[in-house]
């Protein structure tokens, strides 16, 4: 798969706090990371991050962004924005419901924590069990999902054969 993908922190995190760095890069070989969004990222020394730091230079590459869109977003997700609009980068990985309205009025391709378990649940890459597992998973490390949404995944993936 030879896809690049610009990222905020939040889906980063998360896929390092199920330890499921390695799912994304199933479909993107490199993922952008703005200086910005680094800082983020790093503020506290955890295993999560330790384990982000050990993709960074293989999966990860930071970069500086020359400018920051105007919009009523947090400093990462304004910079990690920008960083698709200047790369010509059409694809964002975000888990922040504002940036991801944002994104896509800006016609980016969305990718959270959850479409890229679904992205490799349809791929063969994980299965059924190992998708619940890592939903739960989520959940459990403060996940914010709705019952509806919750029960909305489970049906479709069911569904699928």
């Amino acid at each position: 798969m030879v896809k690049t993908a610009v990222a905020d922190a939040n889906t980063i995190i998360l896929l390092s706090k199920i330890n499921s760095l390695d799912l994304a890069c199933n479909i993107f070989n490199k993922i952008i990371i703005p200086s910005q969004v680094a800082e983020e990222i790093f503020i506290k020394n955890t295993p999560d991050t330790i384990l982000i730091k050990e993709q960074f230079g293989k999966l990860f590459k930071e970069v500086e962004t020359k400018s920051d869109i105007e919009i009523p977003l947090g400093k990462g997700e304004r910079a990690a924005i920008s960083c698709c609009i200047e790369s010509k980068i059409n694809i964002f990985l975000t888990d922040d419901e504002r940036a991801r309205r944002f994104a896509k009025g800006l016609n980016l391709e969305v990718f959270g924590v959850v479409s890229i378990l679904l992205w490799n649940l349809s791929n063969k890459r994980i299965n059924k069990s190992e998708f619940i597992r890592l939903i739960n998973l989520l959940m459990t490390n403060n996940y914010q999902i709705t019952p509806e949404a919750y029960s909305d995944i489970m049906n479709l993936i069911h569904e699928e054969k």
